[in-house]
């Protein structure tokens, strides 16, 4: 059991939110309410992702019309960019701060950089077709779409585990 009289010191020393949550809005680590926003943006982004990899089938080959493609990628990249990329800085973040103060061992996903490389790679695919620069676009935008949809996936299946464990410690 914890000791009441090391809480509030914990809680304090929390207080202090990182730039990327306070910059996206999202759930900063200084509390039990903080943590269950930052688990309500998780059930609200799951089937999103989910989204990916249909997105990714409808792309299918070469023939799909320009227009199509573009509407995808752009739908891809927006929820990414702004949904998806701030909730993953964010959820580091917690687990930064619970590894700091001690509440629990928590590992910090490698895969995070792989996914801020990827929608990287999306953005600058989407400023290409923009200057009209369409050959091989589908195959791209298919390929990493099919491996962001790999990629968090499994990370996301994950976080009710994590999230159960976070709140025995917080």
């Amino acid at each position: 059991m914890k000791s009441q009289a090391a809480k509030p010191a914990r809680q304090s020393a929390n207080e202090g939110s990182t730039a990327s949550a306070a910059a996206s809005g999202a759930a900063r680590p200084s509390d039990e309410r903080s943590a269950d926003r930052l688990w309500a943006e998780h059930e609200a982004l799951a089937p999103q992702l989910a989204r990916l990899e249909t997105m990714a089938d409808a792309i299918g080959g070469e023939q799909l019309p320009l227009e199509t493609l573009r509407s995808e990628l752009d739908r891809a990249y927006d929820l990414l960019a702004g949904k998806v990329l701030p909730h993953i800085r964010t959820r580091d973040d917690f687990d930064k701060e619970l590894v700091r103060h001690d509440y629990v061992h928590a590992e910090i996903h490698p895969s995070h950089r792989d996914a801020e490389r990827l929608v990287s790679e999306l953005g600058a695919l989407r400023a290409r077709m923009t200057r009209g620069e369409t050959e091989g676009a589908p195959r791209e935008t298919r390929r990493i779409l099919y491996e962001l949809h790999a990629l968090l996936s499994p990370h996301f299946a994950d976080e009710p585990q994590q999230k159960r464990r976070s709140h025995a410690e917080v």
